[in-house]
């Protein structure tokens, strides 16, 4: 799994879904809890500042995160179209080209 090569960086990095795959939100935070963390960080892995960004992500992140009780949340922007990401999609389409 990509998150598994951040653990030395991170002490605990996991992942949850908004919608149809598991885990949930809610379950993604009592997993985090469980973990015991100092700080938990939340990155929205969106590109969008879409409905789920503004409205749907809090519908089941804010009441997740008052029942865990956390000492520490911060959360980030989403994602984005940061100059990163152009230059990742500019890459996955030359590897694509080049493989025929």
């Amino acid at each position: 799994m990509l998150l598994k090569g951040y653990s030395p960086t991170y002490r605990n990095v996991s992942s949850c879904f908004l919608e149809i795959e598991e885990p949930n939100i809610e379950q993604g935070i009592a997993k985090c809890k469980n973990d015991n963390p100092e700080v938990l960080v939340v990155v929205f892995y969106f590109l969008h500042e879409g409905a789920h960004v503004k409205r749907d992500i809090y519908e089941d992140l804010n009441p997740a995160l008052e029942k865990a009780n956390l000492p520490k949340v911060l959360i980030t922007k989403h994602i984005g179209t940061d100059e990163k990401m152009i230059d990742l999609v500019l890459e996955r389409a030359k590897e694509v080209e080049d493989a025929n």
